[in-house]
């Protein structure tokens, strides 16, 4: 669950964007084919970016040998 909503989903939503914003400049300047897969690289290197971006942040909330575990846990008895 973490990994999705940590880092899966404001990864994708950022790609989206982006992805969007290239497509939208694409039309605007009327790419197609190669010209399309040139505006849409930067946003695919952004993404990465943002990605390796994140992680790190993560990795440097985390204290070194713990295993992560649910602030609450519950026990049944």
């Amino acid at each position: 669950m973490r990994l999705g909503w940590h880092f899966l989903i404001p990864l994708s939503i950022i790609n989206v964007l982006l992805v969007g914003v290239a497509l939208i400049a694409g039309s605007y300047f009327n790419l197609h084919g190669w010209g399309l897969l040139l505006v849409t690289t930067p946003a695919a290197i952004i993404t990465l970016v943002a990605a390796l971006m994140i992680l790190a942040a993560e990795k440097s909330n985390a204290t070194p040998g713990t295993i992560p575990t649910p602030h609450r846990i519950f026990y049944a008895g």
